[in-house]
């Protein structure tokens, strides 16, 4: 009976110190630096300006492609682009919050992509796979972030559009087919087709930038 009596202490003493210990560690303020969100994860996770991408695709052509062009030119010509990804910095220099910490890193980050496609063909998710793959060529794994039909997003019917997501809540749009339904081949782009749109879309962001 003592003994029993003895045990019962002692489990109570060992859940009562449990207790203190999770009240303790729940109060404990939270490391910013545990819970903030990585440059690239961040990009992910916020919102598309849908308005912003809207306008872009009320004036979206497909590209021009230049005379004896290959897909290999192109790939070596946007990895050179790679590194000037992100618009030139204007914030003060002695400025040290958070969101220009993380801007300052985006040119070591990856890029990201995300790519709405159709769910209702089977061609829409192989066109989506191969451009997945093709940048993947392009940056490597450590270079590029493609997401597919990225939750909440419900893809709309017969859309297929490449978005490019840059820093400071840039998006651009490298392709989009939204509603074409007389010709496939102009829905879903070749390499070379891509490629082309890609490296218009990032010429163009420089040009501005350097404004």
């Amino acid at each position: 009976m003592r003994l029993r009596r003895h045990f019962s202490l002692l489990a109570a003493a060992v859940f009562a110190t449990l207790l203190l210990l999770l009240a303790y560690t729940a109060l404990q303020p939270a490391d910013p630096a545990a819970t903030q969100l990585s440059p690239t994860a961040a990009r992910l996770a916020s919102p598309v300006d849908a308005a912003d991408l809207a306008q872009q695709a009320s004036t979206w052509t497909a590209p021009s492609l230049p005379p004896a062009a290959t897909v290999d030119g192109f790939i070596r010509r946007l990895q050179r682009k790679k590194l000037s990804a992100q618009p030139p910095n204007t914030s003060d220099t002695n400025d040290t919050s958070s969101s220009d910490a993380n801007d300052a890193n985006v040119a070591n980050d990856k890029l990201v992509f995300t790519i709405e496609h159709c769910n209702s063909c089977g061609m829409f998710a192989m066109a989506a796979k191969a451009l997945q793959t093709l940048l993947l060529k392009v940056y490597g794994e450590d270079g590029v972030v493609v997401a597919v039909n990225q939750p909440p997003m419900t893809p709309r019917f017969r859309s297929f559009e490449v978005v490019l997501r840059l820093p400071r809540g840039r998006d651009v749009l490298v392709w989009t087919a939204l509603g074409n339904r007389s010709n496939p081949a102009h829905r879903f782009p070749t390499d070379l087709l891509f490629l082309a749109a890609l490296d218009r879309a990032l010429t163009a962001e420089y040009q501005a930038a350097e404004q």
